[in-house]
């Protein structure tokens, strides 16, 4: 009798252990994507209140709808941007700090990248907004030093963009870097003075043993970056009040992505279905990217 007690004892203490983890999914992960499921079939009035089941309306209206589709565009220039700068500019940080061979010195430089990760992104837009002040900037006394006549980077359309864009970038690199590193630091050493005695050069070294090796890596940070960029908002919001509209994704919505359009549809025009059929499509083009990526590189890794 006292066998089977403790028998039973065994079976339930997973499911306990596992409810705390179950009901936290379901409260704070699976409801949320349910209502906002529900908020983008239906509409709301002006006491932001939803009142009517409109089905596939909002989704109708933003596929019409030429802001959306420049949002949908400016978000994935976004994307692009970061993905090919992130990427190989983390990994060639990486390699150069794992060739320090003292302690001391590779520990500074990996903080000193790592630095901006863990500095908060409103503080860091606001020093980037003095960087690029059109008169008072430390950008554009750069600039001035290479006669390069001064720039407006957060009030010129064709460059506000990508202006965002280097801010992003300078301020997640350090995170990439980290993990390229230590899938860096996992690689054996081995392996690399198997191809020193094979006489390989640093490309071949590079080709044939780092980058497979690294296959694991890459893909994590691929999906993280493209996920990242997808749902990149507060840099834009924080730089971009201060334009003449008073709006985030100015000038003249030449930042505007999905998760800004998401954003002022739901909270300044209080139309809570069209922000959340914005959140569902991004949701769905974060899914079909996830895993096109693992499908891309799943050969890779098994090799």
């Amino acid at each position: 009798m006292k066998k089977l007690k403790r028998h039973k004892g065994i079976v339930l203490f997973p499911y306990l252990v596992a409810y705390p983890v179950l009901i936290y999914v379901m409260v704070f992960l699976i409801f949320p994507i349910l209502y906002l499921l529900f908020l983008s079939l239906s509409s709301t009035d002006q006491f932001s209140k939803v009142s009517i089941f409109k089905g596939l309306d909002n989704y109708l209206i933003l596929l019409k709808d030429e802001l959306f589709w420049k949002a949908f565009k400016q978000t994935f220039i976004l994307t692009g941007i970061r993905v090919i700068t992130i990427v190989p500019l983390s990994l060639l940080i990486a390699m150069g700090i794992n060739n320090i061979k003292n302690t001391h010195l590779r520990n500074f430089y990996s903080m000193a990248y790592f630095s901006p990760v863990i500095t908060t992104t409103t503080a860091i837009a606001l020093v980037w907004m003095w960087i690029y002040d059109p008169t008072l900037g430390l950008a554009n006394y750069i600039l001035s030093l290479f006669g390069i006549p001064s720039q407006s980077f957060l009030l010129n359309t064709h460059i506000a963009l990508f202006s965002i864009a280097i801010v992003s970038i300078w301020k997640d690199i350090g995170w990439f870097m980290i993990i390229f590193l230590a899938g860096l630091q996992g690689i054996p050493e081995h392996l690399y003075e198997a191809g020193e005695i094979d006489g390989i050069n640093n490309w071949s070294r590079f080709r044939y043993i780092t980058f497979p090796l690294l296959a694991p890596t890459f893909l994590l940070i691929m999906v993280v970056v493209m996920i990242n960029s997808l749902r990149e908002f507060t840099s834009i919001f924080v730089m971009t009040r201060g334009t003449i509209s008073g709006e985030p994704g100015g000038p003249v919505n030449s930042t505007l992505t999905l998760s800004v359009s998401m954003y002022k549809d739901a909270f300044l025009y209080n139309k809570y279905g069209s922000g959340a059929a914005i959140a569902i499509i991004l949701l769905i083009i974060l899914g079909i990217f996830t895993i096109a990526q693992f499908r891309l590189y799943r050969v890779k890794w098994e090799y």
